[in-house]
């Protein structure tokens, strides 16, 4: 690119290159440290970033997102930046095509906020399973001799010696471990919808039929409890499934940004 003087200057330069999803690099145009008029600072620390995403969304559309972030780097006037892409017609020719999202959250935050809950709800889950499953007391009366039955008999099994209550114990603790693990898990992909929140779908939906089975087998053989958590959960991934479709990423500097309509 050619400064106003006529001198030669890079722009920019790449810092991500991952074909075919996404392509980054950094933005060195913008008034300047110091420096009223428009220049290109060769600094990188004084560089802003620009990230362009690809998210197929079916056979021919694909979705195109368009993110510039770290304007303060550019110093006193950085304002001007903001200001230029989240003007109407900041974008030329393409605003016909183009949305400008600014710096709104609450349509992109869904999907991150839905996976949220349901990772805090399935920690919840864990540990009511643990206290009161697991480790629960055991009341007086044919519980507590069934207790007593499924400990007293022990038999050889692949070569240990192990009873009933040892199968018990071992899988509410292997349903403790599973529940923790989940709720990590969840929290992950939280972290994860906030960048192409469309591609993790397919991962939610393995979830949310597995939650809607755990209902029907927490109902068949257990109590309430578990059911209204787990319907609680699967609704949470549900809810995160579809809002994840048509929401753009969401950053903690609420810098603008700009997601194209899906091209056909």
């Amino acid at each position: 690119m050619h400064e106003v003087a006529g001198e030669l200057c890079d722009w920019g330069t790449v810092l991500a290159w991952d074909p075919p999803h996404r392509v980054t690099f950094s933005w060195h145009v913008g008034p300047g440290h110091d420096q009223p008029e428009w220049k290109a600072d060769p600094d990188m620390a004084k560089a802003s970033e620009v990230q362009i995403r690809f998210t197929a969304e079916g056979p021919g559309t694909t979705l195109v997102e368009l993110e510039h972030s770290k304007l303060e780097r550019h110093g006193e006037g950085y304002e001007q930046l903001r200001a230029i892409f989240d003007g109407p017609g900041a974008w030329g020719p393409h605003s016909g095509s183009v949305r400008q999202s600014g710096t709104r959250r609450s349509p992109t935050m869904k999907p991150t906020i839905f996976l949220r809950i349901a990772a805090v709800l399935t920690f919840i889950h864990a540990v009511l399973h643990t206290i009161g499953g697991v480790f629960g007391k055991i009341p007086l009366g044919p519980a507590s001799i069934a207790v007593g039955a499924m400990k007293t008999n022990q038999f050889l099994l692949m070569g240990h010696m192990r009873s009933f209550w040892d199968f018990y114990r071992g899988l509410g603790l292997g349903v403790t471990i599973t529940l923790a693990a989940e709720s990590i898990l969840f929290w992950q992909l939280a972290s994860l919808a906030k960048t192409g929140p469309g591609r993790l779908r397919p991962i939610m939906a393995t979830f949310l039929i597995a939650y809607l089975v755990f209902v029907v087998n927490s109902y068949t053989y257990f109590f309430w409890g578990p059911v209204i958590a787990e319907i609680l959960i699967a609704s949470c991934l549900g809810l995160a499934i579809v809002t994840a479709r048509s929401s753009a990423p969401a950053y903690a500097d609420a810098a603008p940004r700009l997601a194209t309509a899906p091209l056909a």
